[in-house]
């Protein structure tokens, strides 16, 4: 049997429980406070637009974005250009308002420019708290064909692991709570680890099997117990900037796209049911750690992954669908062709036996890999995949994922600290007011 998971679900029409005791706001927004945008028209002449702006310079205003294009509609005799720029300050701050005077000396149109409204995104690491905070209780997100469907052992277990997991802070760093997993827990580990280790050695690509090699020494990955995501993390922390991050189940595709825009990736602490070993319906520590976890030790494929992270803040409803079937098609269900073989990148393959199996045959179909005919590819979550794509390199598809990522449109550019892992938004926008999952309803 195959995995049917992703770490993305439909919350609509459903009950959640809060799990954790620190205060947030009831709604997510934000509103960039340190920028103004404006308008204004000139005359259309050679060296206008560099005299206006000098304008700025001149009274130390720092203008970090500009646009400019024709009026359309003009006399041919007198055209104009209308001129869009965005600057640290505020109105009423003095070497603003002496700029803007000035410039009214060359024009009669000087006007606020309308903020635009984006969905919310993450600005900071700290933001990440307000992601995934709460999900649903054990009772409710196992649903009937779960194989621990109608055990109330394994559902009070996994509620315990989920409370462990919804402990977790980013002011928490590295210092990730571990799991004391039970001698049950870790001999199913031990018996999918036989079941899919000798597999990747035959299909996995060539920086999945050495990057699992690391983990053997560095992270503790061994046989006969499930490694702590704090080991994971503090390993991934140190080669590729990235955190594995405990969450308690499944996130909207948009929360844990924006994730990885922070290189943090979200990762459950618990595990299957033992009467289905080889099955699961979503993500557990066989699938985050035997699947995710190696790879992303590697720079091209965890830049890769950031840059779809990058490309999902405030992207449309309709670019995010396109977004996580890039990501499905990838990270979950990714091949490559190395010295002439197929090979598997995936983690959704890496933690199925099934799939391992039936990607290897001749039974699905394999296309070259083209992102755009990937972004609009249907898929299915319940059956083996009918077709795949064959990438040449990571490094071939950060460039590919850069591409499309410059068709997304939005009305803002973004710069990302490495010192702080912060944001830093050009223009003056505003997010939609969203309310907090966690802070929605307390079911017990």
């Amino acid at each position: 049997m195959r995995h049917k998971l992703f770490h993305t679900i439909s919350r609509s029409n459903r009950k959640f429980t809060k799990h954790f005791d620190k205060s947030y706001p009831q709604m997510r927004f934000f509103e960039v406070e340190d920028k103004t945008g404006i308008i204004f028209c000139l005359k259309d002449k050679p060296g206008i637009l560099v005299e206006a702006l000098k304008i700025f310079s001149s009274h130390n205003v720092n203008l970090t974005h500009i646009n400019s294009k024709p009026m359309k509609i003009s006399k041919p005799s007198q055209k104009e250009v209308e001129i869009f720029v965005d600057f640290d300050g505020k109105l009423k701050d003095e070497n603003v308002q002496n700029a803007l005077k000035e410039l009214k000396n060359m024009t009669d149109s000087v006007n606020l420019f309308k903020i635009e409204e984006v969905p919310w995104f993450p600005k900071s690491l700290k933001d990440l708290d307000l992601i995934g905070r709460t999900v649903l209780s054990a009772n409710e997100a196992l649903q009937s064909d779960h194989p621990g469907f109608n055990d109330e052992v394994y559902k009070k277990r996994r509620q315990e692991i989920v409370t462990i997991s919804n402990s977790y802070y980013t002011e928490d760093g590295l210092n990730i709570p571990n799991v004391n997993y039970t001698e049950e827990e870790n001999e199913l580990w031990g018996y999918m680890w036989d079941q899919l280790t000798h597999l990747h050695k035959l299909h996995a690509c060539e920086e999945f099997n050495h990057s699992f090699n690391e983990f053997i020494r560095e992270c503790d990955f061994q046989r006969n117990k499930i490694p702590q995501i704090k080991t994971i993390s503090a390993y991934l922390k140190k080669k590729t900037n990235t955190i594995f991050r405990p969450v308690g189940g499944l996130l909207t595709q948009r929360e844990f796209l924006n994730g990885l825009a922070f290189r943090v990736f979200y990762s459950t602490q618990y595990i299957r049911h033992k009467s289905e070993p080889l099955y699961t319906p979503e993500p557990d520590v066989i699938h985050e750690f035997l699947g995710h976890a190696p790879l992303f030790s590697n720079p091209e494929f965890a830049d890769f992954s950031q840059l779809m992270g990058l490309a999902s803040l405030a992207a449309s409803d309709e670019d995010i669908v396109k977004l996580a079937t890039l990501y499905w098609f990838t990270v979950e269900f990714g091949l490559c062709i190395q010295n002439n073989k197929k090979k598997i990148y995936g983690a959704g393959i890496l933690s199925s036996v099934g799939e391992i199996e039936w990607c290897m045959s001749d039974k699905p179909k394999f296309s070259p890999f083209d992102i755009f005919k990937i972004a609009n590819q249907p898929y299915s979550i319940t059956k083996m995949q009918d077709i795949y794509f064959l990438a040449s390199s990571f490094s071939e598809m950060k460039k590919e994922v850069m591409k499309f990522a410059d068709t997304i449109k939005k009305p803002f550019n973004i710069t990302y600290s490495l010192e702080d892992d912060t944001l830093e938004v050009d223009r003056k926008i505003s997010t939609r007011k969203e309310s907090v999952p966690s802070l929605l309803e307390k079911l017990f």
